[in-house]
């Protein structure tokens, strides 16, 4: 669905084949998962209802909701202004009281993450200010090795935060930032215009 918006946020008749495919895709899945017919009419009734299972008296942090996708966020990859391949996604478990996860992705096997408070008060700039860090893991055939190393990375976090300190008067990119962009950058996505 909220591919589905990003999508149809492109009003234009050219990316009409665009829109179309997309409303199949969700009529499809619909079907398949909540074993309703539907029509595009009704896709903000079902969005509600999805968004009630989801999220409707979840735990919540100041920063709003656990995302489902974690450190990926969103189904449009603003890095690369592309679209994630959702086909890609198999299985994705959420912890809400922990705010951390897991994803198993086809390509880049079991993704572990884990949502902790940021660096906020030693960041100068509003455009870098950061209530919050992902910390990631990737690339394990197990979702327990995943979630080991994302629990020693939550370790090391917690004991680096005067050298962050230091280090951020030289610069502002740390060994999480590496993990997170190496992750996003390896997800596979769809060019908007190849959809």
């Amino acid at each position: 669905m909220s591919q589905h918006r990003y999508i149809y946020s492109y009003s234009s008749a050219s990316y009409f084949s665009k829109q179309e495919k997309s409303e199949k895709v969700i009529i499809t899945n619909v079907k398949k998962i909540l074993e309703k017919d539907i029509t595009p009419e009704d896709f903000k009734a079902i969005g509600s209802e999805v968004s009630d299972f989801l999220y409707k008296e979840k735990m919540k942090h100041s920063w709003g909701h656990v995302p489902l996708l974690g450190p990926i966020k969103s189904v449009h990859l603003y890095e690369s202004d592309s679209l994630l391949d959702l086909e890609d996604i198999e299985e994705v478990y959420v912890n809400a009281e922990n705010f951390s996860g897991s994803i198993k992705s086809k390509k880049c096997g079991w993704i572990a993450w884990k949502l902790v408070e940021g660096d906020k008060s030693i960041l100068t700039h509003k455009s870098q200010t950061s209530e919050y860090q992902y910390l990631v893991a990737m690339n394990h055939h197990k979702m327990e090795t995943a979630t080991t190393e994302v629990r020693e990375k939550n370790v090391k976090f917690k004991n680096t935060k005067d050298g962050r300190t230091f280090k951020r008067f030289f610069s502002r990119r740390f060994w999480y930032d590496d993990d997170l962009e190496k992750l996003l950058t390896s997800l596979p996505s769809v060019s908007f215009f190849n959809y």
